[in-house]
């Protein structure tokens, strides 16, 4: 959505964390260097990899280049769904309704063209994250 470009996979993850929310970001774009992305690529352009914070907590935060919560997750079904699928009781803060209401309202306002599709990986545990 919002460029032309190969077909790519949407993933959302729920974790709990010790680190700060700029620890999380920083250890986010390592991972995404590793898997050969360049931070200053054209937006909306294809990507090795793209992984973003949708929500932190409670926490609401506005800086340059970083905003919390995702101001899109309220206006894309392919973040909002998964992550009312995984955390439909977590309210958002800005909103105040949980994710569960935002998605049935957003799913009740439009069709959305998303399918789930099967993964295959191995992932290793790493108890530093």
């Amino acid at each position: 959505m919002g460029f032309d470009g190969d077909d790519f996979i949407n993933l959302v993850v729920g974790f709990r964390t010790s680190l700060t929310v700029h620890q999380v970001l920083e250890r986010l774009h390592q991972a995404e260097a590793e898997c050969g992305r360049e931070r200053h690529a054209t937006k909306w352009a294809p990507r090795t990899m793209d992984l973003d914070i949708l929500l932190f907590g409670d926490t609401i935060c506005t800086e340059p280049g970083f905003t919390l919560p995702r101001p899109d997750l309220l206006k894309r079904p392919y973040m909002l769904g998964p992550a009312a699928e995984i955390a439909p009781d977590v309210v958002h803060p800005v909103a105040q309704r949980t994710l569960g209401e935002l998605w049935r309202e957003m799913q009740s306002m439009q069709s959305h063209a998303m399918r789930p599709v099967e993964l295959a990986w191995t992932a290793a545990r790493r108890d530093d994250a």
